[in-house]
């Protein structure tokens, strides 16, 4: 681990009993590009980004100079997409889509 940088060690074996050693970097922080993959709109990714980070509804609209009725408006399409009824199961959903 180095700051929000994470080293991923995994080993992988192939049919001839050799084995490789996989070596990946993971952010800590889930981007909004990743975000975007799951079918997110831009504005609904830096959303979610935020949630992640732990903010509340009106820290976020603080942060992207909206306001807190757009920020709802935004976490209601986020759990629709996501299928959940509240931020931590969309937080949950992200995680295990992403593989964090």
């Amino acid at each position: 681990r180095d700051g929000d940088k994470n080293l991923v060690v995994s080993l992988a074996r192939c049919k001839d009993a050799r084995c490789f050693l996989l070596l990946r970097e993971d952010s800590a922080q889930i981007s909004i590009e990743r975000l975007q993959s799951l079918g997110l709109t831009e504005r609904e990714a830096e959303v979610m980004h935020w949630v992640c980070e732990g903010k509340q509804n009106t820290e976020i609209a603080g942060i992207l100079d909206v306001t807190l009725h757009t920020i709802k408006r935004h976490m209601e399409h986020i759990l629709h997409k996501f299928g959940v009824d509240n931020r931590q199961k969309a937080i949950k959903a992200v995680a295990d889509r992403l593989g964090a």
